[in-house]
């Protein structure tokens, strides 16, 4: 597609400029000045002084069409590369990590040394209350039935 539009501006630019323009002279040096048109190096006064309405004209619907393919297919590719990285990504299972690794080492000579873990303290605060939580209800149950028992005697 791209290729259809391409050469079909570079014979419109022979027509139009072949005889005024020098980098029109012919359909080889026409495919060569639109290919430096893409790079960035035209020589627009040349094809203004040529036509004053035509020349403009042509230019900004080359540059805009060739861009607007141009740029079309470049995220055409890209949106099927990421389809494809997407697809491969998750049909793989996991590898072991470089850093579960170096976890797993780390972690294995802080046990060997005794070093605890700074989350470690916290966990046994937690458990220490919920266990000081389960006392105090077990301490307030017994001294409810033992008042009940001792109010039922009397």
């Amino acid at each position: 597609m791209f290729f259809i539009i391409y050469f079909a501006f570079v014979q419109l630019g022979y027509l139009l400029f072949g005889i005024q323009v020098y980098d029109f002279r012919s359909f080889t040096d026409s495919v060569f000045t639109l290919f430096r048109m893409i790079l960035g190096d035209f020589n627009f006064k040349a094809i203004e002084s040529a036509s004053t309405f035509l020349g403009p004209v042509y230019f900004l619907c080359y540059i805009f069409f060739v861009f607007f393919v141009l740029l079309n297919m470049f995220l055409a590719i890209i949106n099927d590369t990421y389809a494809d990285v997407k697809t491969e990504v998750k049909s793989r299972k996991a590898d072991f990590q470089m850093g579960d690794f170096f976890k797993t080492g780390v972690n294995n000579v802080k046990g060997y040394l005794g070093i605890q873990d700074r989350y470690s303290k916290p966990v046994i605060k937690v458990t220490n209350c919920a266990y000081f939580v389960t006392l105090a209800e077990e301490l307030m149950w017994r001294m409810l039935s033992r008042s009940l028992r001792q109010m039922m005697d009397l």
